[in-house]
C-alpha cells in the first residue's frame, strides 16, 4: 500500500495585503489598500480598496496607471497573455449606503494589458489601455475568490466608523 498525497487546495488564497503609497493627479500624496489572491494555473486578483484617509487621488481615477504599476511589480511575467490578472476595486459603503444599494465592488478590465510609458504630472509613467468597470456584488466576488475577501486590518477603520 503506498502513501498518497492529501488533495492540494487549487483555490486562491491571499498571499500579499498593504498599503500601497503612488503619486495621483499632479504628483499629490495618495494610498490604498492592496490585496493579491493568487492560486496555482490561475491568474492573480488585485483587490485594490479605497482607504478612508487617502489624501489623494482616487483608485478608480488612477485605475490604469495603479494596474499598470502593480501588476509589474508582483506579476510582470504575465503581462504577455491575454488577461495576465483580475482587477476589483472597493469602496467600502456605510450601512446606509448598502441598504440604499449602493454596491461596493467593481470587476474592471482593460482595453489592453500591455503596459505602455507615457509622460504624465512631469514624469514617467506606465499606463495599461482604457478601464471599463462593471459593479458587482459581494457575493460575485466571494465566487470569484472562491471565499469571502479578507477582513481589513484592525488598524484600518471601516466607513460605518469613519462617518460617526
Amino acid at each position: 500500500m503506498t502513501e498518497r498525497e492529501p488533495p492540494r487546495s487549487e483555490s486562491l488564497q491571499l498571499t500579499t495585503d498593504y498599503v500601497y503609497d503612488y503619486a495621483g493627479y499632479s504628483n499629490c500624496e495618495s494610498r490604498c489598500r492592496v490585496r493579491i489572491y493568487d492560486g496555482p494555473d490561475q491568474s492573480p486578483v488585485f483587490l485594490v480598496e479605497e482607504l478612508q484617509d487617502n489624501p489623494g487621488t482616487s483608485i478608480t481615477n488612477m485605475v490604469e496607471y495603479l494596474a499598470a504599476e502593480l501588476a509589474t511589480r508582483h506579476c510582470p511575467q504575465r503581462l504577455e497573455e491575454p488577461e495576465p490578472f483580475r482587477w476589483i476595486e472597493r469602496y467600502p459603503r456605510t450601512e446606509r449606503e448598502r441598504r440604499r444599494g449602493m454596491l461596493e465592488y467593481s470587476l474592471v478590465t482593460f482595453a489592453s494589458y500591455r503596459p505602455t510609458v507615457v509622460m504624465r504630472w512631469g514624469r514617467r509613467r506606465r499606463t495599461l489601455g482604457k478601464a471599463d468597470w462593471r459593479y458587482v456584488d459581494g457575493t460575485t466576488i466571494e465566487q470569484l475568490l472562491e471565499a469571502p475577501p479578507a477582513d481589513p486590518p484592525h488598524d484600518q477603520r471601516g466607513a460605518d466608523d469613519f462617518f460617526r
